[in-house]
């Protein structure tokens, strides 16, 4: 079985801080989109495509972003849920933001006219995993 533990908000933070791209879920009208974000302070800053399903209201009902680092090789991982508030930002407030927090992530989405959102978490959860240690099985003639 697949060992699995809950992860604290300040490391689920941290771990945010290490991704770039999660997967951002509007409940009403319910659509995904995969957006790129930028951690300041302690809001998500998030650039959605004009053309997304995501951005025909998301600033009227609450959303998730979903973020997760999978390793093939190691079958190790984490995966973070955020639930919160979004608002949408102009471009002056989202320029400030990012010289503040010294990165300014590359759009997701080819399209220039995107829309700027800031999501203020109301809620932080996590967990990492991996998988059973496995025996290790030597031959007959050693551990080589």
């Amino acid at each position: 079985m697949t060992e699995s533990h809950e992860l604290d908000r300040a490391t689920c933070l941290w771990l945010l801080l290490t991704a770039q791209v999660g997967r951002l879920v509007v409940v009403d009208p319910k659509a995904v989109a995969s957006v790129n974000y930028v951690v300041v302070g302690d809001a998500l800053i998030v650039r959605i495509g004009a053309d997304a399903a995501a951005t025909a209201g998301p600033t009227a009902s609450p959303v998730a972003l979903d973020v997760d680092a999978f390793d093939v090789f190691s079958q190790v991982g984490w995966s973070v849920h955020v639930r919160g508030d979004i608002e949408s930002i102009g471009d002056v407030e989202v320029d400030g933001l990012h010289q503040a927090a010294g990165t300014h992530p590359p759009p997701w989405t080819a399209h220039p006219d995107g829309r700027w959102f800031r999501i203020s978490p109301t809620y932080v959860s996590g967990h990492w995993f991996r998988p059973p240690e496995r025996p290790r099985v030597f031959g007959p003639t050693g551990y080589l």
